[in-house]
């Protein structure tokens, strides 16, 4: 009967080494998810905070394209406004210029021909 005893009783320490060993085994193993599951939570919720400053950056770059482009038309329209005003310019004064040759050769009388100042030509 102690045999048998004692055979229990190392039996039931066996059985209960064993049966804690797996309980701490689950709690660590369960830790340890937990741990993981808080990892890809924090890891997610960097990628949705980075993921919203490249939209932002995406709009401000999207703002500032938008802007450039407005420049350079507005740039090009100046730039062609003045090239017009400049060639309006020149073609206003070569006109200036041609009506004043043509009203000093048929509508006044011609001076510094040879004559002196003042005298009329011989035409």
């Amino acid at each position: 009967m102690k045999k048998d005893l004692v055979k229990f009783l190392v039996l039931t320490c066996v059985l209960t080494t064993m049966t804690v060993s797996t309980a701490l085994a689950n709690v660590t193993q369960s830790v340890s998810y937990q741990q993981q599951s808080d990892q890809i939570s924090q890891q997610n919720e960097m990628l949705r905070q980075q993921n919203e400053y490249l939209m932002q950056q995406t709009e401000i770059l999207k703002q500032q394209s938008d802007a450039l482009k407005q420049s350079q038309a507005y740039n090009q329209g100046y730039m062609e406004g003045q090239g017009y005003n400049q060639r309006r310019n020149h073609s206003q004064l070569y006109t200036g210029l041609g009506l004043g040759y043509v009203m000093g050769q048929f509508c006044f009388p011609h001076y510094g021909c040879g004559y002196g100042w003042g005298r009329r030509c011989c035409h």
